[in-house]
C-alpha cells in the first residue's frame, strides 16, 4: 500500500509538471470514454436491462409471422401445455371523452387474462374478468396511471365512474400504477378483447399478436416443438384456414428479443463504431505518453541506477496512466451525461424505453472498467517501452539520445498506422451512411407533401351515414377556408402508422381453388384527396361528389396494381372484388404509385374507394393544401372541425413534410450519431499526426541544424519531414480499407442504393484523410525547415 500511495503522489506530482500534455491527453480520453458510457447507456437501457415484469425471462411471443385469429388463440389456449398463460391484443386508438375536451388517446384490446400473464396489477381497482371477454360484457375499462391524473386529477373515485371510448360508454375498473411499462410505450388504456363465439370476426378476423408465459420448469425450446406440432395438425385438419406457409413460420420468440429486436442492429453498430473511436483515442495518448518518456529517459535511468527495479520503473508509469485514465474518464462520464441529454430528444418514436435513459450503476462501472481498460491500452507499451534502455547508455547521452534515435519512432508509427485504419473504417461507415441517406431524402413518395398539414380525426357518433354527411361537409367548407387551396379525407394518409388491407380477385384472374387469394392495400377517400395530395392521375376520370352509396360502385387502383394485373393495357372499366361475397366495383382511373410506408419501401398495389360507398371505419385524416404555411391554418381548422361536432377528438396534427421526416427518423439518427464519431475519428487521427511529427521535429532539432548547416534547403528538409512522417499514414490507409470493406458489409441493411464497398465514398475518405494528415504533417515540418541552423547547433 505504501508503494502504491508513493506511486500515485509521483504520478500526480508529474502531471502537474507538464499541464499541456496532460491537458491535451485528458481531452482525448474524455472525447472517447464519455461517447462511448453515452452510446452503452442507450445499449443498457434498451436491450440489455430486462423488462419490467415479474420473471420476464418467463415472457414469449408466438406465432410472430402470422396474427391470431380469438378462435386460434383459444385453440392455443385450450391444447397447449407448456404454457401457464397466452393473452391476445390489438393496438388501438381510442378517443376519450368526459372530465374535459375530447382526447385521442393509444391503447389495447387486450385478453381479460392480459395482466395476469404480464405478472402486473393495477394499483386502483381490478384487473378484467374472464366474462368481461364475452361481446356484451366488456363495457370496462383500465386506465394508465398518467391518464388518471391527467384528465382525473388523480381522484380515487374514479373507480366506478363511466368515461366514453370511440362512442361506448364504459366503466373505469382498475388504474395501472406509475411507472408501468406496456407492451408499447404509448398504451394509456385497456379495454377487453371480446367476440361473439361463432362470428365471423371470432373465425377470421387476424389481428392479433399474443403473448404468453412459460409454465414453470418448461423451456422455450419445449413450447416451441408444441406449438409446431399443434400448427401441423391445425393445417392438415384444414388446409384452407391455416395455410402451409403459416404452419411452417410458427415459433416461439422471447418477449424481450421481439421487443428490441428492431432497434438492437442499430445499437450494435453505433456502439461498434464508438469502439473503434475510443481505440484511435488511446493510440493518440500512447503517442503523446511515448513522446513523453522519451524525453524521461535520464530520469529514468537515475532511479535505476539508485536500485529501482523495472517492475517498479512500469509500475510507476502505469499508474501515471491509471490515474489520467480516471481523470479522463471522470470527465468523459460528465459529458455523457450531457451527450444523454442531447442524445434523447433526438431517439427515433418507437424505441423503447428511451424516456429512462440515465447514468445508473451499470453504466457507471462501465465508465470506470473503460477508463482503466484504456490506461492499460495506452500506457503499457510506453511504459515497457521507456524501461527497455540501457541505463549506462541514457546516462552517457544525458538525454541527447533521444534527439536522434530513430527506432524509438517506429513505434509512433506503428500507433499512427493504427489511428489511420481506424479511422478509415468509421469515416468509411459514415460516409455510406450519409450517401444513403441523401439519397433517401431525393426519393420522390409520389406525392406532393409541401404546403399540406394533416389532422387525424375521432368522431363520437357510430351511424355510417352520419359519418359519410360529417366527412363530406368538413372536406366541403374545409375547401373554403382562406388560405386553403383543396382539402380532402382519408382513413390514412402517407407514412402515417397502420393500414387496411383486404384479399381482392378479377374476372380474369380468379384466385385458384386451395390457394389463399392476393392482398390489396385500400385507402377510403373523399374530397379532392389526390388534388390535395398531388397525386396524378393517369388514366380514366377523378372522384366526383356523385360517387355515392346510390351509384355504381366504382375505384381507383395504381398503377403497381395495374400492371400486376393488366400489364400496360387499360384498366378503367375492369371490375374487381374484395373477398368471395361482396360486390364488383369498376375501376374508374389509375393514380401513380406512392410511398404509402417507407420512403426507402417500394410501392405495393393499393385501391383507392370512395369514403361514401365504403365508410368502413370512423376515424379519419383530414388533409388540407395553402399556397402558404399549412400550420398557420391550424386554429381555423380545429374551430371548423368543432363547429360541425363538438365532440370530435383531433390529434396528430402534423404538415406531411414532418410526416415524411418522422419516417426517416431511425435513418437519421443512425445517420447524425455515425458522422459524429467519423468527424472524431478525423480530427484525432490529424492530432495524432501532428503530435508524432511535432515531437520527431522537437527531437531532431540537432540533426536538422546539422543538415542545413551543410548545405539541405528549406524545402528538401521540408520534403524530407513530411514524407518520413507520411509513410505509417499510407501504410495506414492500405490497411484501413482493406478492413473497412469487410467491416462495412455490417451496414448493409441500413444503406439504400449505396453498395458497402461504394468506391466514390472509399476514394472520398482517402482524400479527407490524406489530405488532413498532410496537413498536419506540413505545420511541424515547415517549422523544421524554417530553423537557424546556428541556433539548432547549440541545441544541448
Amino acid at each position: 500500500m505504501d508503494t502504491f500511495l508513493s506511486n500515485l503522489r509521483f504520478a500526480s506530482r508529474s502531471l502537474r509538471k507538464n499541464p499541456g500534455l496532460t491537458a491535451v491527453a485528458l481531452l482525448t480520453l474524455a472525447l472517447g470514454i464519455g461517447a462511448n458510457t453515452a452510446i452503452f447507456s442507450v445499449v443498457n437501457t434498451v436491450v440489455l436491462r430486462p423488462l419490467p415484469y415479474p420473471e420476464s425471462d418467463r415472457l414469449v411471443r408466438v406465432w410472430p409471422e402470422q396474427r391470431f385469429t380469438q378462435e386460434l388463440l383459444d385453440t392455443f389456449v385450450e391444447r397447449t401445455r407448456t404454457f401457464s398463460g397466452l393473452s391476445g391484443y390489438v393496438g388501438s386508438s381510442f378517443s376519450i371523452r368526459g372530465a374535459g375536451r375530447p382526447e385521442v388517446v393509444d391503447g389495447a384490446i387486450v385478453s381479460p387474462r392480459h395482466f395476469t400473464v404480464l405478472g402486473v396489477e393495477p394499483v386502483l381497482g381490478r384487473s378484467f374478468h374472464a366474462e368481461e371477454g364475452i361481446a356484451g360484457a366488456d363495457a370496462v375499462a383500465i386506465l394508465g396511471h398518467d391518464l388518471w391524473q391527467r384528465r382525473f386529477g388523480g381522484a380515487e373515485r374514479v373507480l366506478g365512474r363511466t368515461v366514453t371510448l370511440d362512442g361506448v360508454e364504459r366503466t373505469v375498473v382498475g388504474v395501472m400504477p406509475a411507472g408501468y411499462e406496456p407492451l408499447h410505450n404509448a398504451w394509456e388504456v385497456w379495454t377487453p378483447l371480446a367476440f361473439a363465439p361463432g362470428s365471423d370476426e371470432y373465425r377470421d378476423l387476424a389481428i392479433l399478436r399474443t403473448v404468453g408465459r412459460l409454465a414453470p420448469g418448461v423451456a422455450a425450446e419445449a413450447a416451441r416443438a408444441e406449438v409446431r406440432s399443434l400448427a401441423a395438425e391445425l393445417h392438415l385438419a384444414d388446409s384452407s384456414r391455416y395455410g402451409q406457409e403459416g404452419a411452417e413460420s410458427v415459433g416461439v420468440v422471447a418477449l424481450h428479443e421481439s421487443v428490441v429486436s428492431g432497434i438492437r442492429p442499430t445499437l450494435l453498430v453505433l456502439f461498434g463504431a464508438v469502439a473503434l473511436v475510443l481505440l484511435i483515442a488511446c493510440a493518440n495518448v500512447a503517442n503523446l505518453l511515448l513522446a513523453r518518456t522519451g524525453l524521461r529517459e535520464r530520469e529514468l535511468a537515475v532511479r535505476t541506477a539508485l536500485g529501482a527495479g523495472r517492475r517498479r520503473l512500469i509500475g510507476q508509469l502505469l499508474t501515471e496512466s491509471a490515474l489520467l485514465g480516471l481523470a479522463g474518464g471522470a470527465l468523459g462520464l460528465l459529458g455523457a451525461v450531457w451527450a444523454l441529454a442531447l442524445v434523447a430528444g433526438r431517439l427515433p418514436a418507437g424505441i423503447p424505453r428511451a424516456e429512462e435513459l440515465a447514468v445508473d450503476f451499470r453504466v457507471f462501472s462501465f465508465a470506470l472498467a473503460a477508463s482503466l481498460l484504456s490506461a492499460l491500452i495506452f500506457g503499457l507499451a510506453p511504459a515497457v517501452r521507456a524501461t527497455s534502455l540501457g541505463m549506462v547508455a541514457a546516462l552517457r547521452s544525458g538525454g541527447r539520445r533521444s534527439a536522434s534515435g530513430v527506432p524509438r519512432h517506429r513505434l509512433n508509427h506503428v500507433l499512427v498506422a493504427a489511428e489511420i485504419t481506424l479511422a478509415v473504417m468509421v469515416t468509411a461507415g459514415a460516409g455510406l451512411l450519409v450517401k444513403s441517406f441523401w439519397l433517401l431524402q431525393q426519393v420522390e413518395p409520389g406525392f406532393r407533401p409541401a404546403g399540406v398539414l394533416a389532422l387525424h380525426l375521432n368522431p363520437a357518433f357510430q351511424d355510417e351515414n352520419r359519418q359519410q354527411v360529417f366527412y363530406r361537409d368538413l372536406s366541403e367548407r374545409a375547401s373554403a377556408l382562406p388560405g386553403v387551396t383543396s382539402a380532402g379525407v382519408s382513413n390514412l394518409v402517407p407514412m402515417a402508422p397502420g393500414g387496411l388491407a383486404v384479399d381482392y380477385s378479377t374476372t380474369d384472374h380468379p384466385t385458384p381453388v386451395g390457394q389463399p387469394a392476393p392482398f390489396v392495400n385500400v385507402r377510403l377517400i373523399g374530397g379532392s384527396y389526390f388534388e390535395t395530395l398531388g397525386m396524378p392521375l393517369l388514366h380514366g376520370r377523378p372522384p366526383a361528389s356523385t360517387d355515392d352509396a346510390e351509384k355504381l360502385a366504382v375505384g381507383w387502383i395504381n398503377r403497381a396494381l395495374a400492371r400486376r394485373l393488366w400489364g400496360e393495357a387499360d384498366s378503367v372499366g375492369r371490375e374487381v372484388r374484395f373477398g368471395d361475397g361482396s360486390e364488383w366495383f369498376t375501376v374508374a382511373g389509375v393514380v401513380g404509385d406512392v410511398r404509402q410506408h417507407r420512403l426507402d419501401g417500394e410501392p405495393r398495389p393499393e385501391v383507392y374507394l370512395p369514403y361514401a360507398q365504403a365508410p368502413w371505419t370512423r376515424d379519419m385524416y383530414l388533409a388540407v393544401h395553402s399556397a402558404t404555411d399549412p400550420m398557420a391554418l391550424v386554429p381555423a381548422v380545429r374551430e371548423l372541425v368543432w363547429s360541425l361536432d363538438e365532440e370530435v377528438a383531433i390529434s396528430r396534427v402534423q404538415t406531411m413534410e414532418q410526416v415524411i421526416q418522422a419516417s426517416a427518423a431511425t435513418s437519421r439518427f443512425r445517420t447524425l450519431l455515425f458522422s459524429s464519431f467519423g468527424l472524431l475519428a478525423i480530427v484525432l487521427g490529424a492530432v495524432g499526426i501532428y503530435g508524432v511529427t511535432a515531437t520527431a521535429v522537437g527531437q531532431r532539432t540537432h540533426e536538422h541544424g546539422v543538415r542545413l548547416a551543410l548545405g539541405a534547403t528549406a524545402g528538401t528538409l521540408l520534403r524530407t519531414v513530411i514524407g518520413r512522417e507520411l509513410g505509417p499514414v499510407m501504410l495506414g490507409l492500405a490497411a484501413g480499407i482493406v478492413a473497412a470493406l469487410a467491416a462495412t458489409r455490417a451496414l448493409s441493411s441500413f444503406l439504400y442504393e449505396v453498395t458497402p464497398g461504394d468506391p466514390w465514398i472509399f476514394a472520398a475518405v482517402v482524400v479527407v484523410l490524406g489530405g488532413c494528415a498532410i496537413l498536419a504533417a506540413y505545420l511541424p515540418a515547415r517549422r523544421a525547415a524554417r530553423v537557424d541552423p546556428a541556433t539548432s547547433l547549440r541545441v544541448d
